[in-house]
């Protein structure tokens, strides 16, 4: 996809969001006619991001780079200061245990998520529970099966994540909207598990390909740290926490990580002699 094909879709998917603002403009405008707009929670989100050019794909989503997996949320309401913004990590699985806890006063003690009330009525707040990303990760074998040649973490590893034989996808954009094809890694992608916490993001691929990103030193993604002796531990404590993630239940997918570990520092050159 060219440069002029990448911006031109972009403008029309922006064209696109002008239908959303009316949308969203009439549903306030109502609730105030009525009288209840301060006493109604408005939640705006979406599914998912979308690549237009980053880590040169020029379309689709479903990779965990930070354009398809951050998305916009916004929450208004009793209580919640205006135009204040939460660094706090959120999920969508997040969603219905906010409204729960707005409707009821409680979260579901049977469900993954948690309710990100707390942050949105105190954005100060913050924890360290990391985020799970996972893609495709259904039953099959399919086109990204596990290369020995290229993988960076062993086939065992792979199993204690249940990620072993699991399928990958031939398509980014995993929908038929227009005639560009996605790219990435050949012609498809693998299926993956990842973790995200504050400061790094973690994927292992079930081709056995693992990328590390320190978003503190690279929030672009653009210089995976996965060989890097100096990040071993931090590959080793991020690996343990996300076998936790890949099989957790309910409240044990809410448990804080602690504070990320930082890499090892540089080692100093020799001094040479005189």
């Amino acid at each position: 996809m060219l440069k002029g094909e990448i911006a031109a879709e972009r403008r029309r998917r922006l064209e696109m969001m002008i239908s959303v603002d009316e949308a969203v403009a009439d549903i306030v405008d109502e609730l105030d006619d009525e009288g209840i707009l301060d006493d109604t929670y408005i939640v705006f989100a979406s599914d998912n991001g979308f690549f237009r050019g980053e880590h040169r794909i020029g379309s689709g989503k479903y990779l965990p780079y930070e354009p398809a997996s951050r998305v916009p949320l916004m929450i208004r309401g009793p209580g919640i200061p205006a135009g204040r913004t939460s660094d706090e990590l959120v999920s969508a699985i997040d969603i219905p245990q906010t409204i729960r806890e707005i409707t009821t006063g409680a979260e579901d003690p049977g469900a993954d998520g948690r309710s990100f009330l707390p942050h949105a009525l105190d954005p100060s707040l913050r924890s360290t529970r990391p985020l799970l990303l996972e893609a495709d990760t259904g039953p099959g074998k399919g086109n990204a099966g596990f290369d020995p040649q290229n993988a960076s973490v062993s086939r065992a590893k792979l199993s204690k994540l249940r990620l072993g034989g699991f399928r990958g996808v031939k398509d980014l954009d995993q929908e038929h909207m227009g005639a560009s094809k996605s790219v990435a890694n050949g012609n498809f992608a693998p299926a993956y598990r990842a973790i995200r916490t504050d400061r790094y993001l973690y994927v292992l691929y079930a081709n056995g390909q693992t990328e590390l990103y320190d978003l503190l030193l690279d929030p672009a993604q653009l210089r995976s740290k996965h060989a890097d002796p100096r990040y071993r531990f931090v590959r080793a404590f991020l690996f343990g926490e996300l076998i936790g993630l890949a099989t957790c239940d309910a409240g044990a997918c809410r448990t804080e990580s602690g504070p990320d570990l930082p890499p090892l520092p540089k080692k100093k050159g020799k001094k040479r002699k005189r």
